[in-house]
């Protein structure tokens, strides 16, 4: 099932003066450093986190309890409910639910709402909200919303503010839609059947129809510091085992120092580490062709010690010698975060998001990691990326403008092209005292190319020239003195 429009706002929260994207299936962060982008790129993950990913209903188990259903106003609206569902060509909103059920739903949303604070203060490593208000903001305040959209129709939206005053958070639902006027008689008497009596039940079982409920999706964050992590995971998780027993913790003393709540769960995720035994088909050939190219070796996790941590290493192809990866490259340590993911935990529908995704790569690297995103996109991954990279963004733009070459000679996306609906990419400017952002919209000339990265390539040029003339004038006026 698609999933529901997802548009994201900020007023002064962090270096954002204001921000408003839409969430696509590939969004790219680009801009100076220092902008923002993490900050954005990291509000994404606790939002994600805290709705349980970006769902059409919000998934909140069930929205009527045990002890409400037995009101008999909850049992004569839920016959009312099963009489409009066995209807043929109406349409079932919220607003034909009980009061009771419509309550827990605001309810729901609130507690949403509240988890998404805490949960900004945990991947931001702050004790309180107010730390990350723009610190030349006039007001003193930040602003953070969450909306979901199908269509024309609201769904649900989610408010979050900080201030001096304490922090405030809200969630609204709207009249949504939760069996649509063409849901076939199959359906219909199986939502409103009497073989589940049991009003909880019918709520439950019209939510999950309504949100196709399967696995909740997840969010997999790899930091840019990804690679130094990874290169000393086993020092890191050594200290950790030591600093968990008490004479460990005696001896040194003191405060245990923190880390951001993106650092710790990637950092938790390698400790943890277990290769799936069955893989999407989709994302095993992107692994296979990701040690084939451009890793040219293996990436394996080996356990010295039986239930243990695991250790990481890289086998070169061509031989059966075992690197530790501390021992290996940047470009290994920098993609095998990627090839564990690939091959550890992202699943279609999950969403991958990766700082600084250029990081310490060869700029051919970096155009081929164009189509590594872009066969994401085809496996329902959705991502979302910041970069400096000029050659991935030259690379995405040939991957639009093979969509579109696609489209009008056959009418079928090109395998593993891009389409200008798919991509997002967003440019943050401004000064150090705030920045916005604005989107660069794919031209097929221009492709998806920043003006500043034009601007920086035309100072160069110009110093290059200048230059240049300054030496022949310099050979010319040697040429003449030793003519003389």
């Amino acid at each position: 099932m698609p999933q529901p429009d997802t548009t994201i706002e900020v007023r002064d929260f962090g270096p954002l003066t204001r921000a408003a994207i839409d969430l696509r299936p590939l969004t790219v962060f680009v801009g100076p450093s220092n902008a923002g982008k993490t900050y954005l790129a990291t509000l994404i993950s606790a939002l994600h986190r805290a709705c349980g990913g970006f769902p059409r209903i919000p998934p909140r188990g069930l929205f009527i309890t045990e002890r409400t259903e037995r009101i008999p106003a909850v049992q004569a609206a839920t016959g009312a409910v099963r009489e409009n569902l066995l209807t043929p060509g109406r349409p079932l909103t919220c607003s034909d639910l009980p009061d009771s059920v419509r309550a827990r739903f605001r309810d729901i949303i609130d507690s949403v709402a509240v988890d998404l604070a805490e949960e900004i203060k945990r991947l931001f490593d702050v004790e309180d909200c107010t730390e990350l208000i723009r610190w030349t903001a006039p007001h003193r305040q930040f602003h953070v919303s969450l909306r979901l959209r199908e269509g024309e129709q609201d769904l649900w939206r989610v408010t979050m503010g900080a201030s001096p005053r304490g922090e405030t958070a809200e969630g609204v639902i709207d009249d949504m839609v939760l069996v649509r006027a063409d849901a076939t008689d199959a359906e219909r008497r199986a939502l409103g059947g009497r073989s589940r009596p049991n009003p909880a039940a019918l709520f439950e079982d019209l939510l999950d129809y309504a949100a196709r409920t399967g696995r909740p999706p997840r969010v997999h964050h790899l930091p840019a510091a990804r690679s130094g992590i990874l290169q000393s995971q086993r020092i890191i998780a050594g200290s950790l085992v030591e600093r968990l027993s008490r004479t460990g913790s005696t001896r040194r003393g003191g405060e245990l120092p923190t880390l951001s709540g993106v650092t710790t769960d990637f950092i938790r995720g390698l400790i943890l580490y277990q290769e799936r035994t069955t893989l999407d088909e989709t994302i095993r050939v992107i692994a296979e062709e990701l040690e084939r190219d451009p890793l040219h070796g293996e990436i394996r996790a080996r356990r010295p010690v039986p239930a243990g941590h695991p250790e990481f290493i890289y086998q070169p192809q061509g031989t059966t010698e075992d690197i530790r990866l501390s021992r290996a490259s940047s470009m290994v340590t920098e993609l095998a975060p990627v090839l564990l993911l690939l091959r550890g935990g992202l699943e279609p529908g999950d969403t991958l998001i990766i700082d600084e995704v250029e990081a310490h790569l060869h700029p051919a690297i970096q155009a081929r990691l164009a189509a590594l995103l872009a066969h994401l996109v085809r496996a329902d991954v959705r991502v979302v990326i910041t970069t400096h990279s000029d050659w991935l963004l030259r690379e995405l733009g040939n991957l639009l403008r093979a969509g579109e070459l696609a489209r009008r000679t056959t009418g079928t996306p090109e395998n593993g092209a891009l389409t200008p609906a798919e991509v997002g990419v967003w440019l943050f400017q401004g000064q150090h005292s705030g920045f916005a952002v604005r989107e660069i919209p794919f031209d097929e000339i221009e492709g998806i190319e920043p003006e500043e990265y034009e601007t920086v390539a035309e100072t160069l040029y110009n110093r290059s020239a200048d230059l240049q003339n300054r030496l022949q004038e310099a050979a010319a006026g040697g040429d003449t003195a030793r003519g003389d």
